[in-house]
């Protein structure tokens, strides 16, 4: 089974762009050459000023050396580089060099950050040999972004390939279903399609079904209507501040506005929020819709023996001195069928 290997662009925007792919058996440097001249055949021109971010495949490095020569602007990703070190580690040690690597990375100082990883190596070199040399063979491409001074926020982006691992994902999230390739032509349709279905900026790829799907969010923005809140009852007036009021959260749940009167119909407005205890009783005193029937706690009773139990069944207890504040509203007959 081959592999197909692709090439994931970032413009100047922060846009990311899928430049294209091309299928081969392995990682080689002949099937990187092959994709880097069908990158050219289709436009696009291969300046010397690109960075180019690889996870350390000597395939791809060594076309890109062969390529562009000493004046290659390549940045290693320091997330495999720092997963190929700690597979040389035993385990005690691996949360350590973990930490130190880190470090070294999240100094702003190229001369800094290249003193720490420096100093990690010699640490390492006590440890294991294999992973010193796997550090020291690639110290200077890990600190590409630190020699070129490119701000820390943007190097949290460039310092590592999870852009691409990003587009990985996504196809392997619409892949799942795919049971046979009926040959490498329909592979490389169901990437090119899969590839154009990269989620926007800030967009999470999470499969929702009806109102929220694919095609239903597809058709809206056709219609440009993909930030319209799906209620019951459209709203009248300006939507954005309508939007976020809490009375179009309830509308959405119970299918009924709480601002409009029962009796009347009418639009009704908020205009204080009661607090006090007391004066909330007074209101609901007032209009007869507080606490009637009265429902005491029951009255602590001492025990009562096996003897005494046969002759009385219940405990006896006057009226509580605070009744109204345990009581139920009374309500008619018909109140209760009309709720």
């Amino acid at each position: 089974r081959g592999s197909l290997h692709g090439v994931l662009g970032i413009d100047l925007k922060g846009t990311k762009q899928v430049l294209g792919f091309w299928e081969g058996a392995t990682e080689n440097s002949e099937i990187c050459k092959d994709l880097f001249a069908d990158l050219e055949r289709r436009g696009l021109r291969l300046s010397k000023r690109i960075i180019w971010v690889t996870d350390g495949g000597s395939g791809v490095i060594k076309a890109l050396k062969e390529r562009f020569g000493k004046k290659l602007i390549h940045q290693r990703c320091t997330i495999h580089k720092d997963r190929n070190i700690q597979k040389h580690l035993p385990k005690k040690y691996r949360r350590a060099a973990h930490r130190q690597f880190r470090t070294a990375l999240e100094q702003t100082n190229y001369t800094d950050a290249k003193e720490m990883l420096l100093a990690f190596e010699k640490w390492l070199r006590k440890i294991n040999e294999s992973a010193a040399d796997s550090l020291l063979e690639a110290i200077e491409e890990i600190l590409t972004m630190h020699r070129l001074e490119v701000p820390a926020l943007l190097r949290k982006t460039l310092h590592s390939t999870n852009p691409i691992e990003s587009m990985f994902s996504t196809v392997r999230d619409c892949e799942h279903n795919i049971k046979r390739y009926r040959g490498s032509s329909m592979a490389q349709r169901w990437l090119a399609a899969m590839c154009s279905h990269i989620p926007n900026r800030g967009e999470q790829m999470v499969r929702y079904y009806g109102y929220y799907s694919n095609v239903a969010r597809g058709k809206r923005k056709a219609k440009g209507a993909d930030y319209v809140i799906p209620s019951i009852i459209e709203p009248e007036g300006n939507s954005k501040a309508f939007r976020k009021n809490w009375a179009r959260l309830i509308q959405k749940i119970y299918e009924v506005d709480p601002l409009i009167c029962p009796k009347c119909k009418g639009t009704m407005r908020i205009i204080s929020f009661i607090e006090d205890p007391q004066v909330i009783r007074d209101i609901l005193t007032h209009l007869g819709l507080w606490l009637v029937r009265s429902r005491p706690p029951p009255k602590i009773c001492a025990a009562i023996s096996l003897s005494e139990s046969k002759t009385s069944d219940s405990c006896t207890h006057p009226p509580h001195p605070q009744a109204d504040a345990y009581a139920d509203p009374e309500y008619s007959w018909d109140d209760y069928i009309q709720s």
